[in-house]
């Protein structure tokens, strides 16, 4: 009954359009030549004669169909292709099947139907497979990874396009491979990896082997002007678009004009020239609907709805992305589904339609989970899901909302705060916590090898070629720049006027070669094997733990989502026994940046200058900015926020995004009726110096250093001044700390046995690495360390130990290969060690990174420059207040208080992450 159906439909389509008469004539011929053969089966010399003319007949109409299918007109296409298709095969014309299945396939792809051109690529397939043609193999290969493309299914759509790859690459067809290489670039631009994308895409116009005006150079151009959209190089992607325009409309492809159109029309949206924007948008608009690209056409409605909603028009925005999500649901696009779902939850959020927002945002989380569950490669799974992070914070932000609006009105729904802490923890530094999770038995034989040494080897080597080019790079850059009037610095960019180009290529190429690199470590260190299913994630019953260790704890967690708001931020409050939403007051974030900001570099400059009247001045300065910021990070806390804390005997302080970077422990307790009251007087009261805290980058990290913890025992390792020998790098401050800390522990009764001082000339980064076998549970660390160094790469932060040369950096990636044995407490005792760069996803890369995961389980970091003249008092308060048997926590606040005064500066400089209540075992 359905072929009847199809036929007959097929039918009356041929009678809807009128093809010219020369065409009718092949159709007609085509079907008395298929006649003609079922009627000569027997005359083999005959069957030859009309096979030869059907292939000359089919070839002119396959060149008529492809004619149609570029100029839009696709039904017209598909009749002739649906035509010829039996004629074809009654005459076992195989070569020719392909082809028009093939074609088939695209405009099925087209038109939005992925099953039926999935379908018939496959038939296509297995007739390549039987005839042995390796060259449309591939490009089935291509089309059928595009299919899983536009479906979401990212990690299959990889694996075909890297075997057209393979094949074009083996038969040297330049043009092919160019295409592969394009599409994979496709797939890591999709996922965030922008950098390695572009490499793809130039390495894929530079096969092209100099062929301009192509329909593959203008694929390639296309997807260079979606990187430089995303790294904002507006005028580059205006360019690339703008020639991709002008190369199809040239060859008379009016099925990919819409495409470019839109993709112009993004570029002026996030340039902010929105009538712009709205101008090439309806454009695309128009030309989509013209030639049937449905899958098109629901994109350019969500692009309208975007614009809209930047210019605050909500009404509009909704009816633009609720047509475009009927349209995208059609045609089964998956990923972009999830994208457009994600934009009607934020408009419902905007309008404070709590319920709606949540429920369009769970469906938008259940589609990207899908998509990331069905990803082997741990970098592209976690690389798509940091992407598509702001659906988990639309989520958030709705429940938290949801509850200050109920608690407002008197109402309180159950379990949404719930629901809002497990997706919160979510978003907070997944990838560390995974990789915490995996068992060190597993670890170990991988990280311990030749192989992942050498990997740390040719990282270091990279990274120093990196600085060297970037010094140069640095030293032209400013040369030429002095020779270069006000106007040609306006009017030219450093790469084309000033850099030589050989340098440029070498140091992109050596950082692609670094990012590759780093991806190997990261995938040989263990796969974070990140949660798939939030369904299946529910933290909550192990988060007890801290409640059982200490029932008076208090857990602050912040969420700050810039795009809402940068200058306010919500907090989570939780205790054992309740849970609350408090609303942050309102600050300008980039205020208390550039007095963070500014603090640091007085601080730096005080701790490096040598003349002491120049040193104090600085310090004076530091001091000023100090106590400002003090001042408004208090008052950025609500007053009812720190009311929370009465009782309490620690706080769990949780941050997120650009709240990282900021010392909350030096916070000062406003007076609310006079915020700009910058006085300091004996009864302040600052955080530190009110409640024990630790800190980390989620509350399923601290839970976790608590899990893992071993008992300890009083094995120590010392290190000291490692670096004596340099002029201006002595640190004299830090032997007296060290012995200090010997004689104290000599006299507590531990013996020189447990006792390991690695001083001065001693202090190798060897000896340290072979000491770590004798599972020290606490390793005591004073001399210099560096966060963020001179290239800008926070995964080579680094340890400072002793060379003949000069230092010998510890970085992060080999504290990471060193693994401990035990659980160690590692003491930082050296200047802006908790310092980190915080990545998509809410990752810390920095020297606590780094000892976290292999294996410290309680941190005791520097938020500043440390002067070394106060590290030995406050480190002997510490650990006399440990030995006596206080927690961590308090052994460090009970230090914080005896070292006092009305200065944060002396003893906000420590900060504690990790497991809070780790005690000294003693007999």
């Amino acid at each position: 009954m359905s072929n009847e159906k199809e036929q007959k439909k097929k039918k009356n389509n041929n009678q809807a359009i009128n093809f010219p008469a020369e065409l009718d004539n092949l159709l007609r011929k085509s079907k008395e030549l298929a006649d003609q053969f079922q009627s000569h089966k027997r005359n083999l010399s005959k069957i030859k004669q009309l096979k030869e003319r059907m292939i000359e007949l089919s070839s002119k109409l396959i060149t008529a169909a492809e004619t149609y299918y570029y100029k839009g007109k696709q039904q017209e296409s598909e009749i002739i292709y649906s035509e010829i298709l039996d004629s074809v095969r009654e005459m076992n014309l195989s070569e020719k099947e392909y082809i028009i299945l093939n074609n088939l396939g695209l405009i099925y792809r087209i038109r939005g139907d992925y099953q039926k051109a999935l379908d018939l690529f496959m038939q296509a397939l297995d007739i390549l497979q039987e005839e042995g043609n390796q060259t449309e193999k591939g490009s089935i290969f291509n089309n059928i990874g595009g299919l899983y493309y536009f479906w979401g299914d990212y990690q299959k759509a990889l694996d075909y396009y890297k075997e057209a790859l393979t094949i074009f690459q083996n038969l040297g067809l330049q043009v092919n491979e160019s295409t592969a290489l394009n599409n994979i670039g496709l797939i890591y631009n999709l996922t965030g990896n922008y950098e390695e994308a572009l490499d793809f895409f130039k390495e894929a116009l530079e096969t092209q082997g100099g062929a301009s005006g192509t329909e593959s150079e203008a694929a390639i151009l296309n997807n260079m002007g979606s990187i430089y959209r995303h790294l904002k190089r507006y005028t580059e992607a205006i360019n690339c678009y703008k020639q991709v325009l002008d190369i199809i409309q040239e060859l008379g492809y009016k099925m990919n004009e819409g495409t470019i159109l839109n993709n112009i029309g993004q570029v002026y949206k996030d340039w902010k020239r929105y009538q712009e924007a709205l101008n090439y948008f309806e454009q695309a608009l128009e030309s989509r609907k013209d030639v049937g690209d449905k899958a098109g056409e629901g994109i350019t409605l969500s692009s309208l709805g975007s614009v809209s909603e930047l210019l605050v028009r909500y009404d509009k925005a909704l009816g633009y992305y609720q047509q475009a999500l009927m349209i995208i649901q059609e045609v089964g696009d998956k990923g972009k589904e999830g994208t457009i779902l994600n934009n009607l939850g934020r408009i419902h959020l905007f309008l404070e339609n709590f319920y709606e927002a949540y429920i369009t945002f769970k469906q938008a989380v259940n589609i990207t989970e899908k998509i990331v569950g069905g990803m082997q490669s741990s970098t592209i799974r976690q690389s798509f899901r940091e992407t598509n992070l702001g659906i988990y914070y639309g989520l958030v932000h709705t429940l938290l909302l949801w509850h200050l609006k109920n608690k407002q009105e008197d109402k309180k729904p159950p379990n949404i705060l719930k629901q809002a802490f497990r997706f919160l923890e979510l978003v907070k530094a997944r990838e560390i916590t995974d990789k915490l999770k995996t068992s060190r038995e597993d670890i170990s034989p991988v990280i311990r090898s030749k192989g992942f040494q050498h990997l740390i080897n040719e990282e270091h080597q990279l990274t120093r070629e990196i600085s060297q080019l970037q010094l140069s790079y640095s030293k032209m850059s400013l040369a030429n720049a002095d020779n270069l009037s006000f106007n040609q610095q306006e009017q030219t960019t450093r790469e084309e006027a000033i850099i030589p180009p050989t340098i440029i290529n070498e140091l992109h190429q050596k950082i692609v070669k670094l990012n590759s690199l780093r991806t190997k470590i990261y995938e040989n260190c263990h796969d974070p094997g990140l949660v798939k299913q939030t369904a299946d994630y529910n933290p909550l019953p192990s988060f007890q733990k801290l409640f059982e260790q200490e029932p008076e704890t208090i857990v602050w967690e912040f969420f700050y989502d810039e795009s809402v708001s940068s200058d306010t931020f919500l907090i989570l409050v939780w205790t054992r026994t309740d849970s609350d939403v408090f609303m942050s007051n309102e600050i300008s974030s980039s205020i208390i940046s550039y007095y963070y900001e500014s603090f640091h570099d007085a601080l730096s400059r005080a701790s490096e200058e040598k003349n002491e009247r120049e040193q104090s001045i600085a310090i004076e300065e530091a001091n000023t900015y100090f106590q400002i910021l003090s001042l408004w990070l208090g008052f950025w806390l609500p007053e009812k926020l720190w009311d929370t804390l009465s009782g309490k005997e620690l706080l769990v302080l949780i941050p997120h995004g650009k709240l990282h970077f900021f010392p909350w422990s030096i916070a000062k307790k406003a007076n609310y009726d006079d915020p700009l009251d910058h006085s300091s007087n004996e009864d302040d009261i600052y955080l530190g110096l009110t409640i024990p805290i630790v800190r980390n980058y989620s509350l399923e990290l601290t839970v976790s250093c608590l899990q893992r913890e071993k008992e300890m025992s009083t094995n120590f390792l010392l290190v000291s001044n490692p670096n004596f020998n340099i002029d201006g790098k002595a640190l004299p401050g830090a032997k007296t700390e060290v012995r200090s800390i010997k004689d104290f522990l000599q006299w507590d009764g531990v013996s020189n046995e447990f006792i390991t001082l690695l001083e001065q000339q001693e202090a190798t980064k060897k000896a340290f690495v072979e000491k770590l076998t004798t599972a020290p549970s606490i390793i005591h660390f004073a001399g210099h360390a560096k966060f963020n160094p001179s290239n800008k790469d926070p995964w080579m932060s680094y340890l400072a130990f002793h060379s003949k040369e000069g230092i010998d950096p510890y970085t992060v990636t080999e504290m990471v290969q060193n693994q401990f044995i035990d659980s160690p407490l590692f003491i930082l005792s050296a200047c802006e060690t908790a310092l980190a760069e915080i990545s998509k996803g809410d990752e810390p890369v920095g020297i606590i990174r780094g000892l976290t995961l292999a294996g410290a389980t309680s941190i005791i970091a520097t938020n500043w420059s440390l002067f070394d003249k106060l590290a030995p008092h406050f480190m002997r308060f510490f650990y006399e207040n440990f030995f006596q048997g206080e927690t961590i926590a308090r052994a460090l606040f009970l230090a914080r208080i005896e070292i006092g005064g009305i200065n944060p500066l002396d003893w906000g400089v420590y900060e504690l992450y990790g497991n809070p209540f780790k005690v000294i075992a003693k007999d």
